[in-house]
């Protein structure tokens, strides 16, 4: 089974630790999202748990993460049916304390987080939302310093050297829904020099994405400290949208990327063969490492299950006009007969992944400025599955 490494790039602050303990609680059942996140490692699935009752209790806030540490967590996707349950992929996000990219500590490893970006299948830039809420509202000026000669260069120094997609994360977005649009938020971010070009030298795809750990009305800013609203309940707000993300952005940039240096993409049915994988010539080596599945030897080293391959294949190459509600509702309907097909790993990867499409069609519709870049590709191929 294939993990998605996920970097995690913030400052102290941000929010990156509660994000994670709130993302843990949104998707611990099955409900609406169809499929649901666990963690395995008994220590990690209790810290989440610690760190988010001390998000709902009435005072005080979790710790920052200390220097020291560097935690991997890994949360695997699983799929249930009935009584059974089945893995699907796993996420590893990367947590660190946000001073190791903006402060110098001597006896720092300074290659660590450079090692770290090169491994990655996806960078997460999460950006304070009491910082952007500063910035748009002219409000405290040291904030607004930080956040543009410290927090924002230190993360896209690094960000400038990986190839994978990039997600900016706003946390805390409760403080800035009712008083500015994300097409606000992000017209003033691409007025900083160095986040538009950072944008604008891409060509894999950049994500602005809004969540919010513990959604409306949790809590209140007050003199520049975020204070609890006595009886509130949180109701986490998108923070499942950067996992969906993950796996169809990673199949888009690495499409990208091919066609950019003059592959050609091509289907060709494998005959004669009992099971229904899909040949795809160039790509097909990515697309084993997108999947994580060994096949069988007479599969070919360029075969992937074909069922997985052609819904992500239909859902990139349908056009932005196609992106509407109904095309939405299909995407539900399928979700829904992959779920009833689900009987093994492949299966719920499948159906994983049409959950994925079904979180961000639904997002792109309610918020369309959220997609910085897409990069141009044109998939011109038809997916045949030969019969079984």
């Amino acid at each position: 089974m294939k993990t998605y490494r996920i970097l995690m790039l913030g400052s102290s602050g941000a929010g990156k630790t509660v994000f994670l303990a709130s993302l843990f609680k949104h998707l611990m059942i099955q409900g609406e999202s169809r499929f649901f996140v666990e963690v395995e490692d008994e220590r990690k699935r209790k810290s989440l748990n610690d760190i988010y009752a001390k998000v709902v209790a009435p005072e005080g806030w979790p710790p920052a993460t200390q220097y020291r540490e560097f935690s991997e967590w890994t949360f695997t996707c699983c799929v249930k049916v009935g009584i059974s349950i089945y893995p699907a992929c796993r996420f590893t996000y990367l947590d660190y304390a946000g001073g190791r990219i903006t402060d110098v500590v001597e006896g720092q490893d300074v290659d660590q987080l450079g090692e770290e970006v090169e491994k990655a299948d996806a960078l997460l830039g999460l950006l304070d939302g009491q910082k952007i809420d500063a910035l748009l509202n002219q409000g405290d000026p040291m904030l607004i310093k930080i956040l543009l000669d410290k927090d924002l260069p230190s993360m896209l120094r690094l960000m400038q050297t990986s190839k994978a997609p990039i997600q900016f994360v706003i946390s805390k977005w409760d403080l800035l829904e009712s008083k500015h649009t994300l097409g606000q938020i992000r017209d003033r971010l691409m007025q900083i020099p160095e986040f538009r070009k950072i944008v604008e030298s891409r060509n894999t795809i950049v994500r602005l994405i809004p969540i919010s750990s513990v959604g409306s009305n949790f809590a209140t800013q007050r003199n520049g400290k975020m204070l609890k609203t006595p009886g509130a309940l949180p109701h986490p707000t998108h923070v499942e949208v950067p996992l969906a993300c993950v796996f169809p952005d990673g199949w888009l940039t690495r499409i990208n990327q091919l066609q950019a240096a003059g592959s050609k993409l091509k289907t060709q049915p494998i005959q004669g063969s009992s099971s229904k994988f899909i040949k795809y010539g160039q790509i097909g080596g990515f697309i084993l490492k997108l999947t994580g599945y060994i096949l069988p030897p007479d599969a070919g080293e360029f075969q992937v299950a074909g069922f997985i391959a052609q819904n992500i294949v239909a859902a990139l190459t349908r056009n932005a006009a196609q992106k509407n509600a109904q095309a939405t509702a299909k995407l539900r309907q399928e979700r829904e007969a992959t779920l009833k097909a689900v009987k093994s790993e492949e299966t719920a990867l499948n159906h994983a992944v049409n959950c994925f499409l079904v979180i961000q069609d639904e997002f792109v519709d309610l918020f369309p400025d959220s997609e910085l870049v897409v990069p141009t590709q044109s998939i011109d191929t038809q997916v045949e599955i030969p019969a079984s």
